[in-house]
């Protein structure tokens, strides 16, 4: 693990996040996001980077009340369960589908707030609709632009 300013990382994961500012730039080459890397943060609104993370672990966002917008999470593989959990704020994120492997009522819940575009359809349709999270399906769209 090594330490670099607000940072712990270990290789390409962030393991926590320290600081407490409203907008986060994640290092160079971090490509997952570990277990509650910014959970309980209360001050956090965004984060530039966010597009690069193949990951997203299990609570990684857990209660950011502040946090906006996760945005295009284009590279996404695998986002854990609680990922954003209570994330209030949360109004925009747009996912593979394939990144929701795990049960997505546990991805995204107590987010009250949250659109969810997601890339082809999938189960989270039937998710969305029976807990009040708007979804919109966006079939095949190119990410890579």
């Amino acid at each position: 693990r090594k330490v670099n300013g607000d940072f712990i990382t270990d290789g390409t994961m962030l393991v926590k996040y320290i600081g407490n500012d409203e907008t986060v730039t994640l290092p160079d080459g971090i490509t997952e996001i570990g277990k509650a890397a910014f959970a309980n943060n209360y001050t956090l609104k965004s984060v530039e980077g966010l597009e690069n993370a193949g990951e997203i672990e299990d609570g990684a966002f857990a209660n950011c009340v502040l946090f906006e917008n996760a945005g295009l999470l284009k590279n996404a593989a695998y986002i854990g369960k609680f990922a954003f959990y209570g994330c209030e704020s949360l109004s925009t994120v747009a996912v593979p589908a394939g990144a929701l492997t795990y049960d997505v009522g546990y991805v995204f819940v107590a987010c009250s707030n949250l659109t969810a575009y997601v890339f082809g359809p999938d189960y989270v349709r039937e998710y969305a609709a029976a807990n009040g999270i708007t979804c919109k399906i966006i079939g095949d769209m190119d990410i890579d632009g």
